[in-house]
């Protein structure tokens, strides 16, 4: 997955987060995952959005899909 495509994804799960804090205040924020995929299938990246602000965490992966 390229940088723009990564980026738009993280953005697309950090509007979806706000509008269903937005639609349902009362209920705690979900966290949302974006998995980036390698050529082989493997996992070099997991982005989770569940700071307070909206803010994602990039996090590198350390076990790979067989």
């Amino acid at each position: 997955m390229g940088v723009k495509a990564t980026e738009t994804t993280i953005s697309w799960a950090q509007a979806r987060r706000k509008k269903k804090q937005q639609e349902q205040p009362q209920l705690p924020p979900r966290t949302r995952v974006v998995t980036i995929y390698g050529p082989r299938d493997e996992v070099p990246k997991d982005v989770r959005i569940d700071l307070p602000d909206g803010q994602p965490i990039d996090k590198g992966l350390e076990h790979q899909h067989p």
